[in-house]
Order: C-alpha cells, then structure tokens, then sequence
C-alpha cells in the first residue's frame, strides 16, 4: 500500500495569508489537481492540515483524509512527522500544496527506487534535495 501526504499547514505569509492550496490552474485548485492526479498512484490520499482550525475550512472531498500536525509548529518537517503516524501505507510520498503539476510517472520512479531504503529523494543538479517530492519509509520517519 502506498500513502500519499498534500501538506497544507503552512502559514501562507508570501502570500498575505491566501491559502496556496486554494490557488487554481485551468479551473481547478491546486488541491484538486493534485487529489486527482494522486489518485492514479496511490492508495490513500492523507491531507495535513496545522490544526482543527484548518481542517475545519477545506472542502470535504471523496476519498481524502484530514489529519493535523501532532507537534505545532514544526514546519513541513512537523507535517511529514505526522503522516507516518497517520498513514497505513509502509511508504508514502510527500508533496507540497503548491506544487499542482504532479506526474505519476515520477511518484511510481520514487516508489520503485525507495524498494530497501529509508527514503528517496530527488536531488536538483546543484546538490539540493527536494524533500516535499520524496518518498519515505514509514517505520523509519516514525523512528527519527
């Protein structure tokens, strides 16, 4: 079973508090593209939310699963930390709200290169990682 976690818990101070989720190309929020798209190649579909607060105003859509961040405050870090909690898959993929042109075919490459690791994360030319389009091992976030 594979899990997918959408952060949306951030703050949204570059963007004078606009939730970036709510965002939209070609009619659809980015949520929605991303929900859709995540579909294809997963199992379950956990949206992280700050906290009750948040999880309160988002759209109630089929098939998707609102949690909150276990510890405040945390960043995106908080955020990954509380899927593997939540989720049921043994891997899950991570992926921020604003980042709308997801691709399966990438989400199955991370999927099939994590088979024995921790995690797989993608790492741009100049030697950064992008580690909110990853895939990690459950038990071994939930261990760190």
């Amino acid at each position: 079973m594979i899990s997918a976690l959408i952060l949306v818990g951030g703050l949204c101070t570059r963007v004078n508090g606009y939730p970036k989720y709510l965002f939209t190309f070609e009619n659809k929020t980015f949520l929605e593209r991303q929900i859709e798209e995540l579909r294809s190649c997963s199992d379950e579909i956990l949206v992280v939310c700050r906290d009750e607060d948040q999880v309160a105003v988002l759209p109630v859509l089929h098939q998707v699963r609102y949690i909150q961040d276990l510890r405040k405050g945390q960043g995106p870090a908080g955020g990954i930390h509380s899927g593997a909690w939540h989720a049921e898959g043994e891997y899950f993929f991570v992926t921020a709200c604003d980042m709308p042109f997801l691709n399966c075919v990438v989400i199955r490459h991370l999927i099939n290169a994590v088979k024995g690791f921790d995690a797989a994360v993608p790492v741009w030319e100049d030697g950064r990682y992008e580690p909110l389009c990853a895939v990690y091992r459950r038990d071994a976030v939930r261990e760190l």
